[in-house]
């Protein structure tokens, strides 16, 4: 039989444990985070050099073009005209360019969707593990009936959400299902 210190002990024990396990969910979290962001980072690779190209390939016609209407303004109107115009005459065209995002913004929507699904499913499984510990632990204590009993009472989640209630809702979810 376990002693009552033993048990404080066992008890401080599992709570720094868990404690120590959810930091480690959390970072587990943080690192799938940044490979989901890497994973799109390479997926998406030859399109960004694509889309650089094509930015350097503007910024090169425009600066060019601005060059052109800064000559012929300068003959207008001589030493009137800045020499250094910062933008030009023809501005610049390729922040006004928007290249399409949004598969990336649904891959990444998706993808810490269900990052944060498995994180909640992980840290709802740790307390459940750790709940049990501490009720088998306390519950080795309990020796009247009337303290058992007391236990009993905790509902359960089919008690409170019956199964028939859950597949409901579970259907409700699903697209393209009454």
């Amino acid at each position: 039989m376990i002693t009552k210190s033993e048990r404080a002990e066992l008890r401080s024990l599992i709570r720094q444990r868990f404690k120590v396990l959810r930091a480690e969910i959390e970072q587990r979290r943080a690192e799938l985070l940044v490979e989901l962001e890497q994973g799109i980072t390479e997926r998406f690779a030859e399109e960004d050099k694509a889309w650089a190209d094509a930015a350097f390939l503007i910024e090169e016609a425009v600066r060019e073009a601005n060059r052109k209407a800064n000559d012929v303004m300068r003959g207008l109107l001589g030493q009137a005209w800045p020499v250094h115009h910062d933008k030009g005459i023809v501005g610049t065209i390729t922040s006004a360019i928007e290249r399409p995002t949004q598969e990336r913004r649904s891959l990444r929507y998706n993808g810490q969707q269900r990052i944060s699904a498995q994180v909640q499913a992980a840290y709802l499984k740790l307390s459940q593990q750790e709940a049990d510990l501490l009720t088998r632990l306390a519950s080795g204590a309990l020796e009247s009936a009337e303290a058992r009993a007391f236990l009993g009472e905790i509902p359960t989640v089919s008690s409170l959400v019956p199964a028939v209630r859950l597949l409901e809702l579970e259907q409700s979810l699903r697209p393209g299902e009454p």
